[in-house]
């Protein structure tokens, strides 16, 4: 096969995966939609933006320990995070929340790209590293951390209930927020609330 057939059946495949991966999203967006409308087993709303985990009676909800390798090859662990709150985003290489990551970019802009860290988890990566790094870099911010999640990694270790998932955590690794909505206005201001106050 020629290298100009190999692409062109490479679009094709990635094309096909792309539009599987996003009708997965939308059914999934709709399942969290219509389960936050219902509320929870005791009958109380969830607002987006809101905890979707119980936390412990302390109110301190550690994140684990973890270890990923980021696309450009640096380490990521919970403790390179310590020292300024973090954003850890779930999310996939093919279909992602993009008109959220510019909101997002865009708050991180006006706070001067200093106020948090993102780190984006790519749960589906086929890409090589110099793809997540232009991915990065198309939907986000250059100095935003990607990596690959290994099956069984990060999002096993947080359970993570949906694609789209978000934590955010304190200066010290503890949870401060988990959401699965997609990113809009108001989570961006709730995000900025827990990040610089009110």
């Amino acid at each position: 096969m020629t290298p100009a057939a190999q692409r062109v059946q490479w679009t094709r495949q990635r094309r096909t995966r792309i539009a599987v991966a996003c009708a997965a999203l939308v059914v999934a967006a709709l399942a969290v939609v219509v389960g936050s409308a219902r509320g929870t087993s005791d009958g109380a709303r969830v607002q987006p933006g809101a905890a979707v985990e119980s936390t412990p009676a302390d109110g301190v909800q550690p994140f684990p320990e973890f270890t990923l390798t980021g696309a450009d090859g640096t380490s990521i662990t919970k403790a390179s995070l310590a020292g300024k709150k973090s954003l850890i985003w779930f999310t996939r290489s093919t279909c992602p929340d993009s008109v959220g990551m510019q909101l997002i970019a865009g708050l991180d802009d006006k706070l001067g790209g200093k106020a948090f860290t993102v780190v984006v988890v790519l749960v589906d990566v086929d890409e090589p590293s110099p793809w997540l790094v232009g991915w990065r870099d198309g939907f986000g911010r250059p100095d935003w951390k990607v990596a690959p999640n290994k099956p069984g990694d990060l999002s096993a270790k947080v359970n993570s209930p949906s694609l789209e998932t978000k934590v955010l955590l304190d200066e010290q690794g503890n949870v401060i927020d988990t959401t699965t909505w997609l990113v809009d206005a108001d989570y961006v201001d709730s995000l900025r609330e827990h990040v610089v106050g009110p």
